[in-house]
């Protein structure tokens, strides 16, 4: 089958997240399984190049639909997603009058394919994770510039999804939103659980620096729908209760709504020496990194109050950590209450204690631990999701 995966996030560019994580391992997934894989992706430098990523065939194009040059007041955001969707339809025809193509999948997140929606030449599928309908009630759109540009995001997106032969969604908690929102009927969409590899490589626990207290990691974005606000308010319940306890915070910051300050600078703020002196605010950091953080933390924390999947806490349980989160969105079809890691309401002071309970448990850790490592392995795979992919995409192609 020849493919073509749409998406402005593809590694190894810097800043890519999990759309750009899922799509980079479906697509050497399916050059596996000896399909004929392209994916087309922004150059985030301008500089059009095509290349061989292993099996898989990558063209880097840039934004330049004259859309995504219009500045205009509170519009400017809605212009350049509306710019890049038109990019896409050119390039998109271009690439398939060079070389058709069987099937062609997008991701939701942006209506990247909505102006090749409009009028397609091949099959396509859409794979929906969170959608700016989610986005806007959890995280707000206060400011009045913003509101406008994600209104219309929002029904960019509405668009897109109606009109595609398929939504594939990563979770039944996605499937749920996507048709309740967005009006979607069922009979189109799929379900399809993300998955990833076991790490290739893990570091020596002996590369922490302190051995004597709990590690805590947190990987993501700082912002509302991340919980990242419920885990500055554990932390200080935290340390009162376990002092040598540590909290390494991974991930972009971002403006507090109506605050004009971001989370990380109201964390300093608001905390006295001791709290900040125990948190280590890292910002996006490297792959390599990365895994030495997962590797080397005890618990990993992501009280996310909407997650469409949770690829964070599939990381984690991959290295055999116990993950402590929030029971929303699809978190709780990854997370097993009790088995792999601790379920809480979104609430700070529940949250605290899990962490605390949790820290304080050595052995209960490690059993989470490994019943997370084989609950990815046998259900969360790559190879899962590649297969139960192509089943989709067999009912789109003649």
């Amino acid at each position: 089958m020849k493919i073509i995966l749409v998406s402005q996030e593809y590694p190894p560019e810097t800043g890519w997240g999990g759309i750009g994580t899922y799509t980079y391992h479906l697509a050497h997934g399916l050059a596996a399984h000896g399909h004929q894989v392209r994916v087309l992706s922004l150059a985030p430098d301008g500089q059009r190049r095509e290349y061989q990523d292993g099996a898989v065939c990558v063209r880097r194009v840039a934004n330049d639909h004259w859309l995504s040059g219009v500045r205009l007041p509170r519009l400017t955001a809605l212009a350049q997603v509306a710019g890049w969707s038109f990019t896409l339809r050119r390039e998109i025809n271009t690439w398939l009058e060079e070389e058709p193509a069987d099937v062609i999948e997008a991701p939701l997140w942006n209506a990247e394919v909505f102006a090749y929606g409009l009028r397609p030449r091949t099959p396509y599928a859409i794979r929906a994770e969170t959608p700016h309908t989610v986005y806007a009630r959890v995280n707000g759109f206060d400011r009045r510039w913003w509101a406008l540009n994600l209104k219309g995001l929002i029904q960019l997106e509405k668009l897109a999804a109606q009109r595609a032969p398929r939504l594939i969604a990563i979770s039944k908690a996605v499937a749920r939103t996507i048709e309740q929102d967005y009006g979607v009927d069922t009979e189109r969409i799929r379900i399809c659980h993300l998955g990833l590899p076991l790490p290739d490589r893990r570091p020596p626990t002996e590369q922490r620096p302190d051995q004597h207290g709990i590690h805590y990691l947190f990987v993501g974005r700082l912002e509302a729908r991340k919980g990242i606000d419920l885990v500055f308010e554990a932390i200080p319940m935290v340390l009162a209760a376990l002092p040598g306890a540590r909290f390494h915070i991974v991930g972009k910051d971002s403006p507090m709504p109506g605050r004009g300050t971001t989370y990380g600078e109201h964390f300093r703020a608001a905390n006295e020496p001791r709290v900040i002196a125990a948190t280590t605010l890292l910002g996006h950091v490297d792959d390599e990194l990365l895994q030495t953080l997962y590797q080397t933390c005890d618990i990993f924390v992501a009280p996310s109050r909407y997650e469409s999947f949770g690829l964070v806490h599939l990381e984690a349980m991959s290295y055999g950590k116990p993950v402590v989160a929030c029971a929303t969105g699809a978190t709780p079809e990854i997370v097993v209450s009790g088995q792999s890691g601790i379920l809480v309401h979104p609430d700070s002071k529940a949250l605290a204690q899990a962490l605390i309970d949790l820290g304080r448990d050595r052995q209960l850790r490690a059993q989470m631990g490994q019943a997370g490592l084989e609950r990815m392995r046998i259900q969360f795979s790559v190879e899962a999701m590649v297969r139960s992919t192509l089943e989709i995409y067999r009912e789109l192609v003649p």
